[in-house]
């Protein structure tokens, strides 16, 4: 289990601008992700702005959920499941013991109630820069593919001025993805 802090800037991105910053990757290794998005379906906690989800990484399974802190955070509370509680979690049979459960409940939800509402594959390199850690993804959920970089830092502030710079010098315009689907 863990909890941690989360402060980061994204930005939605055109196959153009993807393949433009393709070049400050050319040292990092691609890897997939799966996320399986976990709501009532009636999507309360994303009106909540909570999320939960299920993340599949080499050979690991994340069962993470993230509500808002001041400053534009989120907190970060992550269990690891193995493969039999997350199928249980997907098929609707069985919710994971652990923090993630224990906080659910603490803010009145019933687990009981939760699905995977929606999942998405994505393909992702990592950098380290400037003291936090830049993102580039390519996107695919339903019929759609879509392309996105993020910036985590410290601050939010933070995040926002640096991503935001790294775009600037790059002729792609900082507009920042608050409807993303990890929020």
């Amino acid at each position: 289990m863990s909890n941690t802090l989360e402060f980061e800037a994204k930005v939605l991105l055109s196959e153009q601008e993807y393949s433009s910053l393709l070049e400050l990757f050319s040292n990092s290794l691609p890897y997939v992700q799966v996320n399986h998005y976990v709501d009532t379906i009636d999507l309360t906690l994303r009106k909540n702005k909570v999320s939960l989800r299920i993340r599949e990484k080499d050979d690991c399974n994340e069962l993470t959920l993230k509500t808002l802190i001041p400053g534009g955070g989120r907190q970060e509370t992550t269990d690891l499941i193995n493969d039999e509680q997350k199928e249980s979690l997907k098929n609707g049979v069985s919710f994971p013991e652990g923090e993630v459960k224990r906080v659910l409940e603490s803010l009145g939800y019933d687990v009981s109630n939760l699905e995977i509402v929606a999942s998405l594959k994505t393909k992702r390199m990592d950098l380290e820069y400037l003291g936090g850690t830049l993102s580039l993804d390519e996107n695919h959920y339903s019929d759609i593919l879509d392309y996105e970089i993020e910036y985590e830092s410290e601050s939010l502030a933070k995040a926002e001025l640096i991503l935001g710079a790294l775009l600037e010098s790059k002729d792609i315009k900082f507009i920042p993805n608050k409807t993303t689907k990890t929020a």
